[in-house]
């Protein structure tokens, strides 16, 4: 939740931080990875962001991945 709100602080440095250390001790989290993909498209890396969407995908949230396919943001 941490890194939602540093994300939304517009502090990208410390939410990749924040996130990645969540990532590393539970890394089926929905929630996280897909915050990393948001992360990733506010840095204009959309193969990064794919990827973590695809990631949240994969542990149980799809909506991130439908949305940003829909856009064509992601294959």
């Amino acid at each position: 939740l941490r890194g939602l709100v540093l994300l939304r602080g517009r502090q990208p440095r410390a939410a990749r931080r924040d996130l990645e250390y969540s990532l590393s001790k539970a890394p089926s989290q929905h929630l996280a990875h897909n915050l990393m993909g948001v992360l990733a498209l506010s840095e204009e890396n959309t193969q990064e962001a794919c990827k973590s969407f695809k990631a949240g995908c994969s542990n149980g949230d799809c909506f991130f991945l439908d949305v940003a396919k829909k856009e064509k943001i992601c294959p």
